[in-house]
């Protein structure tokens, strides 16, 4: 199905495919901006419950302490007709509050689509992402996700407007099968990541799994003093994270490798951890054995 494809009305009410929009980088940020712009253009009943602010890494965290401040939100330009509500919370924050509260005055959506986060979200990164921290979110509510990232590399433009062109179908291929009671997307999300390229220089579409690249940080101490006020005296320590991205892949069938490649890389991912290798092992403890 084409970018331009007319939605896939459900069956049972010939009414528009619902699609709840949001993401960790913030209401204002250019990927959120490029998906919505062709959401709402290919006809999706399509809303926006976003973060005030940049929430990048917040993983799965939600505000527990203290009130949720929500405003109403007037998208620019074409989108200025698409109801949207900004959240001063976390990525989570934002959906709990979409599916749970009487914000949107009961509606609820068919999918809900995270992104499109400026940075991959593949590998060991996928723990720390709020961009796929929305889609788990999603899952836990019983509804279908999709998380979209685009990569950093190889240029320094971000290709938002390529991203979200390609986007299109994968969104197009899931609301069909959800409209048609396909509900084995319900208990896990489809994590979406597409190189940094022009959009006719993507490879096409290619399902991976989930590898062991990660971002490989460092502490850099920023500044240092002692406060000799205080008896003992208290030293005081500014750090700043640093790092890269490090590609742990044996070959293109991992999400980080194929999207290096040139490839969009397209992964389900369970709400479920399955057993690890170490399981078994677990048996021969001397804590568990029977006496």
């Amino acid at each position: 199905m084409s970018a331009s494809a007319k939605p896939v009305a459900s069956a049972e009410t010939e009414r528009r495919p619902r699609v709840l929009l949001s993401n960790d980088d913030g209401i204002h940020a250019p990927g959120l901006q490029a998906i919505a712009r062709h959401l709402h253009r290919a006809g999706y009943d399509l809303k926006v419950v976003a973060a005030k602010r940049e929430q990048s890494a917040k993983g799965h965290s939600i505000t527990l302490f203290g009130d949720i401040d929500v405003q109403s939100f007037t998208l620019e330009g074409a989108l200025a007709d698409v109801t949207a509500w900004m959240v001063d919370g976390t990525p989570v924050d934002c959906v709990k509050i979409a599916l749970t509260s009487e914000v949107l005055e009961g509606w609820k959506p068919d999918l809900v689509v995270s992104g499109i986060n400026r940075g991959s979200n593949t590998g060991m990164n996928i723990h720390y992402s709020g961009t796929c921290g929305v889609a788990r979110e999603a899952n836990l509510e019983g509804l279908p996700a999709i998380a979209l990232s685009l990569s950093y590399e190889p240029i320094g433009m971000f290709q938002f407007e390529a991203a979200a062109k390609s986007s299109m179908p994968v969104i197009a291929h899931m609301l069909k099968r959800i409209l048609n009671g396909d509900r084995s997307m319900h208990a896990s999300m489809i994590n979406v990541n597409f190189p940094n390229l022009p959009f006719s220089e993507h490879r096409g579409y290619k399902i991976t799994k989930q590898g062991a690249s990660t971002f490989q940080n460092w502490c850099e101490e920023q500044s240092s003093h002692v406060d000799d006020s205080t008896d003992p005296p208290v030293v005081h320590k500014v750090f700043q994270y640093g790092g890269r991205m490090e590609c742990r892949d044996p070959d293109d069938s991992f999400d980080t490798k194929a999207m290096n490649d040139g490839w969009i890389s397209v992964s389900a991912l369970s709400l479920l951890y399955r057993p690890a290798e170490l399981t078994p092992a677990l048996a021969e403890w001397e804590l568990f054995q029977t006496k």
